[in-house]
């Protein structure tokens, strides 16, 4: 017979037993769950490698298509530097065998003529005019898009009359009333591309204005909070509602009545885009208001502006 000692020996051992066995299988589950944790962790590491190598794929991919991007741009830009060149080239020189044309047609209308000769002589000098203007656009556009703004002070009134008076050749030029309104005379700028702006938005009043009575154009300029407007009103034909959004577009022409070719406008606004401005329009009951606003720049030789 086993004494009690013996018998809480036993089963104090078969409860350990229960416990060891309690032990090593949650220890196998949890051994079993670190392998596949491990796995899962073995799977990520391998699909990131792979997406990793992708990713430097496509980056490598990526900046070769940047330098070839980078070598195409510098190309681009040096093709168009040499178009801006030719154009520029191209519009000067052309002139000055044109003017010859035009200076044999006046020698020519001295001298006794027949009617058709004299159409003949008309036409001509039509088309040499027509010429002359689309090379002056041209040359214009050049200025506005290929050179960097020179800027000085100049005089407003002077240059004003000086651009309305090469529209004098204009049948009834005499015959628009021009108004001059400057609330400051001088300003420092570009002179030359303030010269474009004055000759696309002047012409308007001489070029559509109504022919059965005189024609009006004001001209007002003010300087406030760092800037300074221009406005141009003339009572000419006005816009055509349906037009409105093409008006400054590359060789646009928004009306049978026009001289031009289509340039006037647009280069216009790259001249203001070029002094940092801005140009916009609106409809009046009789004709067209521009208006001008261009930043106001220090002239560094003295502080004015």
């Amino acid at each position: 017979m086993k004494s009690p000692d013996e018998h809480n020996m036993n089963q104090l051992n078969g409860s350990s037993r229960e416990e060891i066995a309690a032990l090593l299988a949650q220890l196998n589950d949890e051994t079993t769950k670190l392998r596949d944790r491990e796995q899962q962790l073995d799977d990520q590491a391998e699909e990131l490698s792979s997406q990793k190598e992708e990713l430097t794929a496509a980056i490598e991919e990526l900046m070769s298509k940047n330098a070839s991007l980078e070598r195409t741009l510098v190309q681009l830009r040096d093709r168009s530097f040499e178009l801006d060149q030719i154009l520029y080239r191209t519009s000067h020189d052309l002139r000055s065998p044109l003017s010859s044309i035009k200076g044999i047609l006046s020698l020519l209308q001295l001298e006794p003529q027949s009617d058709i000769i004299r159409s003949y002589a008309r036409h001509i000098e039509d088309k040499a005019v027509q010429m002359d203007n689309l090379l002056r656009s041209l040359a214009s556009f050049s200025k506005s898009v290929l050179e960097e703004p020179r800027l000085e002070t100049i005089d407003l009134n002077k240059i004003i009359w000086q651009v309305v008076g090469e529209f004098r050749h204009l049948p009834g030029w005499h015959l628009v009333d021009v108004t001059v309104e400057l609330g400051e005379p001088k300003v420092y700028t570009d002179p030359a591309l303030v010269v474009i702006i004055f000759q696309s938005l002047f012409s308007n009043a001489f070029v559509f204005r109504d022919p059965s009575k005189k024609g009006t154009l004001v001209i007002r300029t003010q300087q406030q909070n760092g800037k300074w407007t221009l406005d141009v009103i003339d009572d000419g034909d006005g816009i055509d509602p349906s037009i409105s959004q093409h008006i400054f577009g590359m060789f646009y022409r928004g009306s049978e009545r026009s001289m031009g070719n289509g340039l006037g406008l647009y280069v216009c606004r790259k001249a203001v885009e070029q002094l940092k401005g801005s140009i916009s329009f609106r409809l009046e009951p009789a004709g067209t208001h521009f208006t001008v606003t261009l930043p106001l720049q220090t002239n560094p030789a003295n502080g004015s502006r």
